[in-house]
């Protein structure tokens, strides 16, 4: 179970360039070279294991699933935190000024 959801988590996250390689009814590779910013989903399942959240699952062919909404709460309460973090440090600076 996660301790904490917010800036713990989000700092264990491994952003990623990817692309996506489709074959086509043929069976011919069909990558037209989009990249795609995200996570490897075998990451993410590491951090937030499938039988414990809704982040990743896998669909009925075994391939890895990403819901990204999921993530908005740890992200926006890291937010939280740094923002927490900035006034407690501004504080300390208009002491030190005085």
């Amino acid at each position: 179970m996660i301790s904490s959801y917010g800036l713990e988590i989000i700092k264990k996250l491994k952003p990623c360039i990817f692309q996506y390689k489709q074959i086509d009814e043929n069976g011919i590779i069909n990558d037209e070279n989009l990249k795609h910013l995200g996570f490897v989903a075998q990451d993410l399942n590491e951090i937030f294991p499938e039988d414990e959240y809704t982040i990743v699952k896998k669909d009925q062919n075994g391939y890895y699933m990403v819901n990204l909404i999921e993530l908005l709460a740890p992200i926006v309460k890291s937010i939280q935190e740094l923002d927490n973090k900035i006034e407690k440090l501004q504080k300390q600076l208009e002491e030190f000024q005085k």
